[in-house]
């Protein structure tokens, strides 16, 4: 194949995932649920919450990822209004950057404060928002460097936490998507 029709099929296969996002995010996301995030006053210093020697939240693994794009990030509080958090559950196996795409950045994105929030709800892998079943609850968050990056929570015997670029990644079905509307 030559590049310029290697172009031509990339070209009309973005048009044909870009085209009806909407439909895209029905067919593919079953949605679930909502859930309402309060306002923050004070900075949410990400080392001083997740770490493994967090009394109030069990946490079993910080992935080096997660660590080296948000461990030294420190979100100040910018809300005036409670955020609501939709979630819904991958009705097939999905490549990330195609979510961010048909529901778009603006939506997708939520921050650290919002997931430990979740978190803190179920600090002992109790029943609530986030599955625990072992499948992933998929969050993207902006990093120190302003980078969107993908966040996966699950739990096993605590909480575990890492990070993927958003093109970088495939999800299964089942998979818990977090986003805005």
């Amino acid at each position: 194949m030559t590049m310029k029709l290697i172009g031509i099929i990339f070209g009309i296969l973005l048009i044909l995932l870009t085209t009806n996002a909407s439909a895209q995010i029905d067919r593919n996301i079953q949605y679930i649920s909502s859930i309402e995030i309060p306002i923050e006053s004070i900075p949410f210093v990400a080392k001083e919450k997740f770490t493994k020697n967090n009394d109030s939240i069990k946490i079993g693994k910080i992935g080096e990822s997660f660590m080296e794009w948000f461990g030294n990030k420190i979100e100040t509080p910018t809300r005036i209004n409670p955020v609501i958090l939709y979630y819904g559950k991958l009705s097939n196996f999905l490549c990330d950057s195609i979510i961010v795409m048909w529901i778009g950045e603006e939506k997708i994105e939520t921050n650290l404060q919002d997931i430990y929030f979740l978190m803190s709800k179920q600090s002992h892998g109790n029943k609530g928002v986030l599955i625990t079943n072992g499948k992933s609850n998929v969050f993207h968050v902006r990093d120190k460097k302003n980078i969107m990056r993908t966040i996966y929570l699950c739990w096993y015997t605590g909480w575990y936490i890492d990070s993927f670029p958003t093109d970088n990644v495939y999800w299964y079905k089942d998979t818990r998507i977090f986003y805005k509307k």
